[in-house]
């Protein structure tokens, strides 16, 4: 429904199921005809119009009470609200109405585009109609927060993994750089089911990954921004052994991921930073010694193939990533 009317409201108050509108400023209002009624300021509300009052200066009111009854209608083309008669007021041939179509009283209801936010039940419902992700819907039902990760670094990270063509198998790693190295900063999520498999201390490189194009570039030795997809896991006869290689799925961002032999392994007690790769601690024995069988199981279980990765840009570099992005245009 929509009012048009040659005024502007001045002040609109809400008081249970009584909405009044404040004409006190304006000249005397003796008529007025309203028609096609809708009001696109007033926040998200559905309900029944009990009753509308208007005020003149002088103090005098009027209203109309929408019927409770269906039976009763209203004037098909206008609602007539009017104070008592005085000198001079103004006929209905000057005021200019434009026609409108007959309301039922009883389904009357004022609404806004946006529905109220509710929380979530399920995954589902952490979903908008076109299939994508509602962050904060997600962030509240995954109860995130209790788990350290901040909503800035995993609104970021849902909002890239909306526009990714490619979702992998579903599960999305978010390693939250903002965070000191210490902590289990690295979160895997399944979005299939809206849960949490599980955290990790994951390390940087030495490099200088507030330079995010730089970052790419052959010998940076910095940690690559941005989004990328678990490949294939293979040995290396090196001191990493079993490690799961990275393709970036950002151009100039991390595009040189594999050629520069980014991968993903873990790092030894106390190491602090890597080469530029992804460095997960390791699981001890109880004599201090790494126990590889279990750090491996480990990293199968936190870095499975197909899953994409989204590493958080440095704090003063997230202007520049998203610039050099496609997925936030």
């Amino acid at each position: 429904m929509r009012f048009e009317t040659s005024f502007v409201l001045p002040r609109f108050e809400l008081n249970d199921n009584l909405y009044n509108f404040n004409l006190t400023s304006l000249p005397l209002v003796q008529q007025m005809w309203l028609s096609n009624i809708n009001f696109p300021l007033i926040p998200q509300l559905s309900f029944s119009l009990p009753q509308w009052n208007f005020w003149n200066n002088n103090g005098n009111s009027s209203s109309y009470i929408f019927p409770t009854s269906t039976n009763t209608e209203p004037p098909v083309d206008t609602f007539v609200l009017s104070t008592p008669a005085a000198p001079n007021a103004p006929t209905r041939a000057s005021i200019p109405t434009t026609p409108a179509t007959s309301i039922t009283p009883s389904t009357a209801v004022i609404t806004e585009n946006t529905a109220e936010t509710k929380p979530a039940t399920n995954i589902a419902g952490c979903k908008k109609a076109d299939g994508s992700f509602d962050a904060k819907k997600l962030y509240e039902f995954m109860n995130l927060e209790s788990q350290g990760l901040s909503f800035e670094v995993f609104g970021l990270a849902i909002e890239g993994y909306n526009k990714l063509p490619d979702k992998g198998n579903g599960c999305l790693g978010i390693f939250d750089t903002t965070q000191e190295s210490n902590k289990d900063r690295y979160y895997l999520l399944d979005l299939n089911t809206g849960s949490l498999i599980g955290r990790s201390v994951l390390k940087t490189g030495s490099g200088d990954m507030s330079n995010v194009s730089g970052a790419n570039k052959p010998n940076s030795h910095a940690t690559l921004s941005g989004f990328m997809k678990v490949g294939e896991e293979y040995y290396s006869s090196g001191k990493n052994r079993q490690s799961m290689r990275l393709n970036g799925l950002e151009k100039n961002i991390n595009d040189n991921a594999r050629t520069k032999a980014v991968v993903v392994h873990h790092v030894k007690p106390g190491q602090d930073k890597t080469w530029g790769c992804l460095g997960y601690s390791p699981v001890l024995n109880k004599d201090g010694q790494i126990d590889y069988n279990a750090t491996y199981t480990k990293m199968r279980k936190l870095f499975p193939e197909n899953t994409i990765i989204f590493t958080q840009p440095c704090r003063n570099s997230v202007d520049q990533y998203r610039s050099l992005s496609k997925l936030y245009s």
